[in-house]
């Protein structure tokens, strides 16, 4: 079954100056990928190919857009950026060759068999240190895989923000200054429900009503690769831990979130997407109380018959038509969870509450 590729939204803006290396050569139409040296004593294979380029051979010039990487003056696309390898090293004072390997259907699946980048076709962009962040950013939008995790964040005081049968969850700090959200996912998720979920954020972001998603990291490790989501915080918690910590909630502050939350589930419907676990543990609050619907570990596209026929969510929250297996369902099973949580504002049903466990899901990441 072809697996759904939502495009990344364009953003506003210039972009970032960047340039093809002049090895790919110089007619836009006839570029051609070259192939990462091989050598033992590279960290990674941008500094193995930023070993033998010159930063003054820039050719080309080319861009991020949507889901892919462009040259001017061609209309086709060179690659798909999803779940492409990217690594960056420097060049030279000004400059930083940045190594963009494909994934040529192999997705994360190749990272875990160890396929190694060094000797694959891979893309050679070269940037002006000044502009490295933005270039990163946007193919971090794109769906692309990084390995600079440490280098891109730092830890944060406090560190674990929770922890879970699929992921820890850590604090951290962005380059800006911003607290964000690591998700460290554990080696028995599997691979497809990543990569599903990945698609899914990359489509429905942009919303201020959607957990902000600033890409996924990899690094390698002998049991299979280690995985990491990266998120915007949310520093004023889940819907559950607001209603556990207060008294049911006034109708005006829960009209208030349920808004916040109806829009965020209209705009991923907007894009013939389905969430499947609207519970109140997946909408989170920032610190001005914005809501934000977060956790796409369940999430899929409405063409995937496959998926579309599997009983998945969590107790209390599962629309009817899940739970006795009628096929197929739809948007409207996201629609019973909000008012589920909007029933669990209004009322502090401890009956309502003591449906926390979540059906059997591999999916699960939270």
């Amino acid at each position: 079954m072809e697996r759904h590729r939502p495009q990344a939204r364009r953003e506003a803006g210039a972009p970032p100056e960047s340039w093809l290396h002049r090895l790919h050569g110089d007619d836009p139409n006839g570029m051609q990928p070259m192939r990462v040296p091989r050598t033992e004593k590279a960290q990674s294979h941008a500094a193995a190919m930023s070993a033998v380029v010159s930063s003054s051979q820039r050719g080309v010039r080319c861009t991020v857009d949507g889901g892919s990487l462009f040259v001017e003056g061609c209309a086709a696309p060179l690659c798909s950026l999803f779940l492409a390898r990217a690594s960056h090293a420097p060049l030279a004072a000004d400059s930083v060759a940045v190594v963009i390997v494909p994934a040529d259907g192999a997705g994360l699946q190749g990272l875990a068999l160890g396929q190694d980048a060094a000797g694959a076709p891979c893309w050679l962009v070269v940037v002006a240190g000044a502009c490295l962040q933005a270039l990163l950013d946007a193919l971090s939008r794109a769906g692309c895989l990084r390995d600079d995790l440490e280098v891109a964040f730092e830890h944060a005081p406090g560190d674990i923000f929770g922890q879970g049968a699929y992921a820890t969850v850590v604090r951290m700090v962005a380059t800006d200054g911003q607290l964000v959200a690591v998700k460290n996912l554990n080696p028995s998720v599997e691979f497809e429900c990543i990569e599903r979920e990945i698609d899914t954020l990359i489509a429905t972001q942009r919303h201020p009503n959607v957990v902000g998603y600033r890409g996924t990291f990899w690094s390698p490790d002998p049991e299979g690769p280690q995985i990491s989501m990266v998120f915007d915080a949310a520093c004023g918690g889940d819907l559950l831990a607001k209603v556990l910590h207060s008294d049911p909630l006034t109708e005006a502050y829960a009209k208030a979130l349920f808004h916040g939350m109806m829009k965020g589930i209209a705009h991923i419907h907007s894009h013939e997407i389905v969430h499947r676990d609207i519970k109140a543990q997946n909408i989170l609050l920032m610190s001005d109380d914005t809501v934000v619907v977060a956790d796409f570990g369940l999430a899929t596209v409405l063409t995937d018959k496959v998926q579309m026929a599997r009983r998945c969510g969590s107790p209390g929250y599962v629309a009817p038509e899940v739970c006795l297996g009628k096929e197929p369902y739809g948007l409207k099973v996201d629609v019973f969870g909000a008012g589920v949580n909007l029933y669990l504002m209004l009322s502090k049903d401890p009956v309502q509450l003591g449906f926390q466990r979540d059906l059997v899901s591999p999916a699960r990441l939270s």
